[in-house]
């Protein structure tokens, strides 16, 4: 008999299909930057879609479920979230009465707020234009009315940043794979109080998931050849180890090609 799993699983590689071998591919390549700078609402829409429909479970070998229990089980009620797309898992985060969002592309940022504002549980909301591979990754604090200065270092009960480190090229000089990403984890433990919780995702290239998957293959070269992604060098055992030199308790465990990961600061 056929099951429903067989049917989800082909409908979705019919979707990856027609999302990857037509011109809409072209599209995501064009609009797309490193950072996310160029990014439009239009592309935008079409973000939940591509990214938690098609591309995790097919190319990456994990379901949006794993993510949204995540935020379900570790979001605070003073709550920052780093590069969060549209928003998708907020919605879902019981806890969260204070937000914080950051990123780099303001469409996203303008997406959100759209997303969460009322009526939901939240009591304040707030969005910050920031790069956070800098030493000072506040860029505007102004988008959302309130001055950068409400924001104070170690006031977070929980930061969260979901595919985002796959996509941070590595700061020339300080190494490869996500060591020479660790300045963005320097500016995470800034924001969070003690014994708060940084929790999240991100791709890495795993081979032994990859050898025995043609299309998260195809999708790690396109996207790391065009400058969507920056993980090539991006490994478990490397995010473990900066982890554990900024945060206790770090748990970074493997689905698929995904670390699904959280810390404690110290």
């Amino acid at each position: 008999m056929w099951s429903t799993h067989f049917f989800k699983h082909y409908f979705r590689v019919i979707l990856f299909h027609i999302v990857y071998d037509t011109p809409f591919y072209r599209l995501l390549s064009i609009t797309a930057s490193p950072r996310g700078a160029k990014y439009s609402s239009y592309l935008l829409s079409y973000y939940d879609f591509v990214v938690w429909a098609i591309n995790s479970p097919i190319c990456w070998g994990i379901e949006a479920s794993t993510i949204a229990s995540l935020y379900a089980s570790n979001a605070g009620q003073k709550h920052g979230d780093i590069g969060p797309g549209t928003g998708f898992f907020l919605p879902g985060s019981p806890l969260v009465r204070d937000l914080t969002v950051f990123d780099f592309n303001t469409e996203s940022l303008f997406m959100v707020k759209d997303k969460l504002l009322p009526p939901n549980q939240l009591t304040s909301l707030h969005l910050f234009m920031a790069d956070m591979m800098e030493s000072d990754p506040f860029i505007d604090p102004s988008i959302s009315g309130p001055p950068f200065t409400w924001i104070k270092e170690g006031s977070f009960d929980s930061v969260a940043a979901n595919f985002v480190v796959h996509c941070l090229k590595e700061q020339a000089g300080e190494g490869g794979g996500i060591k020479g990403k660790e300045v963005f984890f320097t500016n995470v433990v800034k924001l969070l109080k003690p014994g708060a919780c940084f929790f999240g995702s991100t791709i890495v290239n795993e081979q032994d998931f990859f050898k025995d998957c043609k299309r998260g293959t195809e999708i790690m070269r396109r996207f790391n050849g065009n400058g969507i992604f920056h993980n090539i060098n991006d490994t478990q055992a490397d995010l473990r180890e900066v982890l554990e030199r900024h945060f206790d308790s770090v748990t970074c465990d493997l689905v698929g090609a995904v670390c699904v990961f959280s810390a404690f600061k110290r």
